[in-house]
Parts: structure tokens; sequence; C-alpha cells
């Protein structure tokens, strides 16, 4: 599934204090070619490139924005390393909302070595070996929600995004083959 889609039923979603977070990875190149931040609504991302921020920088602008809308925005990668934020968030009292892209790799790493080493084999160093996130998140004793195919992501963005009482994570099951918003991968 393309994840443009998720982003954009976000995006009609977000209220006018929203707070949105990205961690680094190519699944943010959706985010920031297809979601419009308006004035009143915040922006945080991972500007280094270094994985692992976006989840707690939503933990964190719950806590600094408390009663706001938060949506946090991680790969399957980023979520890896420090999705364990979940329980900080349960810990404050705060609710924002994940949203997991899962393509099964380092996607940026993937398309690079596409790009500069056509041919060459290096799939064992990117691929991941992924929880099912919706029940990871429950885990946590928070909310997990699934996204299969286009069809199911408006009801499951409103349902989560309306969401106030708890934590949600939202797994997303992204094309590996839509690599970014700008790059489809040849010959794969």
């Amino acid at each position: 599934m393309n994840f443009s889609a998720v982003v954009a039923a976000v995006g009609r979603h977000l209220k006018d204090d929203a707070t949105v977070t990205t961690d680094a990875g190519n699944f943010s190149s959706f985010v920031q070619r297809y979601l419009q931040i308006k004035p009143g609504q915040m922006y945080l991302n991972s500007v280094i490139g270094a994985m692992g921020a976006g989840m707690p920088m939503a933990v964190a602008a719950s806590l600094r924005r408390p009663g706001t809308q938060v949506v946090g925005f991680a790969g399957d990668g980023g979520a890896l390393m420090t999705g364990n934020e979940l329980a900080t968030a349960r810990q404050y009292g705060v609710n924002p909302v994940f949203i997991v892209s899962d393509n099964g790799c380092y996607g940026t790493i993937t398309q690079h070595h596409d790009m500069r080493y056509p041919g060459r084999p290096y799939q064992a160093a990117t691929q991941l070996t992924n929880p099912d996130f919706a029940l990871w998140a429950n885990a946590f004793g928070t909310k997990g929600m699934t996204i299969g195919q286009e069809s199911e992501v408006d009801d499951t963005i409103a349902e989560a995004l309306s969401a106030s009482d708890q934590p949600v994570v939202v797994h997303v099951h992204s094309s590996l083959e839509q690599i970014s918003a700008w790059r489809r991968r040849s010959g794969s």
C-alpha cells in the first residue's frame, strides 16, 4: 500500500492545535510531501538523519502540550529502536497517536543500495523481522490498529485520531516498491 494515502487521511483529521512528529527514514518523505501544516500546528522532525527520535518526540510533545492532538510517524526500524516510549506515555497519562510505516526493511539504506549497487546482494543487511505492531501496542496497554489495504485507511485513521483516552498505534503495511514519495524501486 502506498503510504501517501495514510498521510493524506491524517491531514484530513488534524486539529488546529496538532503537533506532528516524524522519525528519520524514507517514510517521512510522504509526510513532508503530502501533509500540510497550518498556522497553529507544529511539526517536529529529525533533521540530522538519526533514527529513533519520532516516538520520543511525540511523547515529549504530549507532555509539553497537554490536551492537544499529537501524531507521531515512525518507520518500522525507528519503532523497533524507541517504541518502548509507549511505556513512558502510559506512565505519564499522555495519549499520542503513532503511525508506524512497516515495509519490512530499512528503506533509506535499501534505496541507496538499489541506486548505487544495482544487482549486488544486500537484503540480509536491510530486512527487518517485525512484530505485529498492533499486538505489540496492546502489550503496552495501548490501542493497536492495523491498515493492510487502502480501503481501510479512512475509517482506521478517523478512529485512531478521535481516540483521546489512551495512546494509539496504527500499524500500516506499506509498500516497499513505492520506496519514497518521489521514487519507485525498479528492477528489484
